[in-house]
């Protein structure tokens, strides 16, 4: 399996609140979709235990976010246009 993914569809896209799960990659992002893409609150995690949860748009970091580490110690707090550095 590929991917696997709970949530809203709606017209063939995952939309609202949900859970992908890519388990080539071993991430996982749950939180807001808008037609397909990670658009709103949510947190991507990675397998390792780091994550980064804050603000997304159309599929990428955008606004402000946390970046945590393996042990769920915060590394940085960050704003982000277009999965960017653009500030705290």
């Amino acid at each position: 399996m590929i991917e696997s993914y709970e949530g809203n569809w709606i017209n063939g896209y995952q939309t609202g609140k949900g859970k992908l799960t890519l388990h080539t990659v071993g991430k996982i992002y749950e939180g807001d979709f808008t037609n397909g893409r990670f658009d709103g609150e949510g947190t991507y995690s990675s397998n390792d235990g780091s994550y980064y949860t804050g603000g997304f748009k159309n599929g990428t970091e955008n606004g402000y976010g946390k970046q945590f580490d393996k042990g769920k110690k915060l590394v940085r707090e960050e704003t982000r246009k277009d999965g960017e550095f653009i500030g705290k």
